[in-house]
């Protein structure tokens, strides 16, 4: 076949949809010796916040009860760019959170000074939520120039499909992920001691129950690559 003039493709050739894909990948801003890793972004470096307050309380009801309460809290969120790129094109867990909170109480009673009984009840739940490019949600596919995209009801915004170009980074994110564990614990116990022996039993009840869930890659996902099927 006959080449392009100048090797360059005309523009009335290209695909307007493909044209406004492109244009969301910046332009290299290296020169590293060929066509790929060619762009370094500046300052894309991860952003973490903590926070994890904690209370206990100690209190004697008389010489033969003690009865303690410990409650623990931490929450905070992370910023992980995997590609490096600007919305609308960016991908990865950008803020990302965790939330961790634990309820312990406990009761010691003095039978008499060979026997004392122990009780503690607990409450955990630890929940984490990672979306995928949240900056891009809002990029909706008409903004391509994609018309009619199905959108399946596990989602209601119609944010444009994952890019995926052979050899390159993946853009614009679009789906999230989420799980809840929670925890219930009663333990009760008794110490006795008997002469040289010394006796402990009791036993634990635990529920755990745990929650998952996304919506997958519910816009879609675009691949273009070098194979063919």
């Amino acid at each position: 076949r006959d080449p392009f003039p100048n090797n360059v493709i005309p523009a009335s050739r290209i695909s307007p949809i493909g044209k406004k894909i492109l244009d969301l990948y910046p332009a290299p801003n290296g020169n590293f010796g060929n066509l790929q890793n060619n762009f370094l972004a500046a300052g894309n470096s991860g952003r973490y916040m903590y926070n994890q307050p904690m209370g206990r309380w100690d209190h004697n009801f008389g010489q033969n009860d003690r009865f303690y309460s410990l409650v623990t809290f931490q929450h905070g969120w992370e910023y992980r760019n995997n590609n490096g790129f600007n919305p609308p094109a960016q991908r990865g867990n950008i803020k990302s959170e965790r939330t961790d909170q634990n309820y312990i109480a406990d009761w010691t009673h003095v039978f008499s000074p060979t026997t004392v009984l122990d009780v503690r009840g607990s409450f955990s739940r630890f929940t984490s939520y990672f979306p995928d490019g949240i900056d891009s949600w809002p990029f909706t596919y008409d903004q391509l120039g994609i018309k009619n995209m199905p959108i399946p009801p596990t989602v209601t915004r119609k944010t444009a499909p994952v890019v995926r170009l052979d050899l390159y980074p993946d853009i614009i994110g679009t789906s999230y992920s989420w799980n809840t564990d929670n925890h219930w614990d009663f333990a009760p116990s008794m110490t006795k001691t008997r002469g040289k022996q010394t006796w402990h039993f009791g036993f634990e009840a635990a529920r755990v129950g745990r929650g998952a869930g996304g919506p997958g890659l519910a816009t879609g996902r675009l691949d273009f690559n070098s194979r063919y099927w």
